[in-house]
């Protein structure tokens, strides 16, 4: 199966487009160096978001190029010209592909607290803590990320075993193939041999075939892991369209109050402005206003006239 750009991340595209237009409406090339640049809240909260769903792009990238792998196995002459085997060449790209799957859904749950700006470090963005959270539990996005989550599931026990205790993946237990079974034993018999005991044609033959057979019940099955991905982006999409609205409102937020914002706060207090009409005058959500007004002993309470001295 393969999943496109489009088809996968209509997220990872919005943001992007929205980045082309914060270029071309300032006329330069802002993120030379992000160490160097003030962002605003709307490029942030782009930024951020395209870099986690084009990280979940190329990890997709990534199992499709294993499994493109697994299905051209090399000759057995050319794997002795290599000094690898057609076996190891099975268990390191079957390895790299559950791997790969696997973080699918590790990378989705950092993307799912980006987008709705739960406010987790990366790092403990983990099933519980996402799946818990109230804007996800009982909602769409949260049984997206269950449907997610079972998709992969078949993989999680391999994957553990090869990253925590360094075990490779039984081929044998996952192909049910007695042919593989085998195709390495005489492999690894003719490896050490000065004497051919099969023709070379027969391994490739049984090598080829098999993997071909793993690899169509690999796409078969990857098919459910990417329509959950896909589901899942369609879901996060409209909150990131909300997400970047509301940045655009509020562009001055987390930015440090300076002596002429503090004067337009006052200035619209003495109008009876309301607080949300603030908000948007000076670019910072209603919050803040009452936050930064509580601070300076300004009452935000309605005077008893109309706003804006009407």
């Amino acid at each position: 199966m393969k999943i496109t750009f489009e088809d996968i991340s209509p997220v990872a595209k919005q943001a992007a487009d929205d980045l082309v237009k914060l270029v071309e409406s300032t006329g330069e090339i802002r993120f030379r160096n992000r160490r160097d640049v003030s962002f605003s809240r709307q490029e942030r909260y782009s930024l951020d978001i395209f870099l986690k769903s084009q990280a979940l792009l190329q990890r997709v990238s990534t199992t499709e190029e294993a499994l493109r792998y697994i299905q051209r196995v090399p000759s057995f002459t050319e794997c002795a010209e290599r000094d690898i085997t057609q076996r190891g060449w099975f268990e390191y790209h079957y390895s790299h592909y559950v791997i790969a799957v696997v973080s699918l859904y590790d990378i989705a749950l950092i993307l799912v607290n980006a987008v709705l700006q739960l406010g987790n470090p990366d790092r403990l963005c983990r099933s519980n803590i996402i799946k818990s959270n109230q804007w996800v539990r009982d909602t769409d996005i949260g049984a997206a990320l269950v449907r997610l989550e079972r998709s992969i599931q078949p993989y999680k026990e391999h994957r553990n075993l090869q990253v925590h205790r360094g075990d490779s993946p039984n081929l044998i237990e996952v192909t049910q193939s007695e042919n593989l079974d085998l195709a390495n034993l005489v492999s690894f018999a003719q490896s050490s041999s000065d004497t051919p005991l099969v023709e070379e044609k027969f391994l490739d033959l049984v090598y080829s075939h098999e993997a071909g057979q793993l690899s169509n019940e690999l796409q078969s099955q990857f098919g459910e892991v990417g329509a959950a991905l896909s589901v899942l982006l369609d879901h996060l999409l409209p909150i990131y369209k909300k997400g970047v609205a509301m940045s655009k409102s509020t562009p001055n937020t987390g930015k440090r109050w300076n002596k002429s914002d503090i004067a337009k706060l006052k200035q619209f207090v003495r109008e009876n402005t309301p607080t949300p009409v603030i908000g948007l005058k000076l670019g910072r959500t209603e919050a803040a206003i009452r936050a930064k007004a509580s601070r300076l002993n300004i009452s935000l309470k309605p005077t008893n006239r109309p706003p804006y001295n009407r």
